[in-house]
């Protein structure tokens, strides 16, 4: 499975390649530019970077690949903002440490991902 993920914090772009073999990102125009010429399975994208609005990549992103599933990870875990995640059809997890729970949304995505392509 391809795991894109966008983060301002390389710390957290190493954990998730680590853990989960993420392709990271530090900025938005290098995300995009690596989107239009490989789509990846996921996106993990983090909501509060300087200069740039997570939501306005995540809505750039739709546009790219409208199917693709989206985490927004975030430390701003506010129902306002799980809120904003649900109704734009992305998985919402706080950045509490728990990879646990990551990992698990990771892993319900893939299996969703297998079911489709047994369909």
């Amino acid at each position: 499975m391809k795991i894109f993920a966008l983060d301002d914090v390389q710390q957290h772009l190493t954990i998730y390649n680590k853990m989960f073999g993420a392709i990271g990102f530090l900025t938005p125009g290098k995300l995009l530019d690596a989107m239009i010429h490989d789509q990846p399975d996921l996106l993990l994208c983090d909501l509060v970077m300087p200069n740039f609005d997570g939501w306005v990549m995540i809505r750039a992103a739709r546009e790219l690949c409208p199917k693709m599933p989206i985490i927004v990870a975030t430390s701003k875990c506010d129902i306002s903002q799980k809120q904003l995640a649900t109704q734009l059809g992305c998985l919402f997890w706080c950045k509490d440490g728990n990879y646990r729970s990551l990992r698990d949304m990771i892993t319900e995505v893939e299996q969703s991902c297998i079911e489709l392509v047994k369909k």
